[in-house]
């Protein structure tokens, strides 16, 4: 279990989630990463915040059909080349730290 310092500025988001992505793999290396769970507070008017939770790891089926079942942007589907397994981690690490920046849409877990 692990807690992380808030960042006082939009500037600290990136090495905050940094942080948080090296923590997890190391981890996960070594066999203790089971869940990965987001808490923060979400503006809901103009001086009041509603607390906000969000299961970011793992990926489970459920994850899986939900996103599965959104529709890709553009006509051009993506393909994976190279080895499969970095490919997927990678996309994951790139999913995870596009989550957590502020103003981008959220797909739910």
């Amino acid at each position: 279990m692990g807690v992380f310092t808030v960042p006082n500025s939009v500037k600290g988001i990136t090495p905050l989630v940094g942080q948080i992505l090296v923590e997890c793999e190391a981890h996960h290396s070594e066999g203790e990463f089971t869940e990965l769970h987001l808490f923060y507070n979400r503006p809901t008017s103009r001086a009041v915040y509603a607390p906000v939770s969000q299961r970011l790891l793992p990926l489970d089926e459920d994850w899986r059909l939900k996103l599965a079942g959104l529709p890709w942007p553009t006509g051009n589907l993506p393909e994976v080349m190279g080895e499969t397994t970095a490919t997927m981690r990678a996309l994951i690490r790139e999913y995870l730290f596009h989550l957590s920046l502020p103003g981008m849409r959220r797909i739910p877990l």
